[in-house]
């Protein structure tokens, strides 16, 4: 009795569905908290290591006496210091953006699109409200990582003319509409890969809505968020 052999074929199913859902839901979490913490690790401890170094560096510069083989070494070494500071930075970008919450969404979405759309040459438009507004932390990571995740598998399927973003709040509603046309025109794909199986899940979880249309090659996103407050 209650063994899961003896359910019901639709109820097991749905059961497993349950139990899936519940675990992606677990690994999103659990991955969002990780990349937190290193995003913190990578500035707080070895940024502060780099700073240390640099400035150790520069001490010795200002000593007398070092020829000018020795000053070129510790020139480059500075460098390339600097250079890992940088790097630093933009991987602490990456993994938790920091406009996100010193400016806001709005922001942090203009900029990631202007540095994903310029790696790769697309041109791109954008139209934003003219203000940030106040929006819970979970509800401004879960937005932008869904963005991330969907223009990442946008810009995946080839490179468009042209895409652009649109965000309004309009009925107490958060919308974004992204729109692509890639160069080459190819059949349209009704198979959803796993990218998108999980980007709608992400819209589900943080209570939105998404409409997906792809036709001749072109997309069409239209994300829907539900303001409360």
């Amino acid at each position: 009795m209650g063994r899961a052999s003896d359910r019901p074929l639709g109820e097991s199913h749905e059961h497993s569905v349950s139990e899936l859902k519940d675990a992606l839901e677990r690994w999103q979490i659990d991955g969002e908290q990780e990349k937190v913490t290193l995003a913190r690790t990578l500035h707080d401890d070895l940024g502060g290591l780099l700073v240390g170094a640099i400035m150790d560096i520069g001490w010795i510069s200002l000593q007398a006496g070092h020829s000018e083989p020795v000053r070129e070494k510790l020139a480059r070494a500075t460098g390339l210091l600097r250079a890992a500071i940088d790097m630093k930075r933009e991987l602490i970008e990456n993994l938790r953006p920091t406009l996100l919450d010193n400016v806001g969404l709005f922001s942090t979405l203009r900029w990631h699109l202007k540095a994903s759309c310029d790696r790769i040459a697309v041109p791109h438009a954008a139209n934003f409200p003219p203000a940030e507004i106040n929006l819970p932390p979970d509800l401004k990571i879960g937005v932008f990582r869904i963005f991330q995740a969907a223009l990442k598998h946008v810009l995946s399927e080839g490179r468009p003319r042209e895409l652009s973003l649109d965000v309004e709040v309009k009925d107490n509603t958060l919308h974004c509409h992204l729109r692509s046309t890639p160069v080459e025109v190819s059949a349209p794909q009704n198979a959803r890969g796993p990218a998108e199986t999980s980007i709608r899940f992400r819209v589900q979880r943080t209570g939105g809505t998404l409409r997906w249309l792809k036709e001749a090659g072109a997309q069409h996103l239209h994300l829907q968020f539900p303001l409360t407050g």
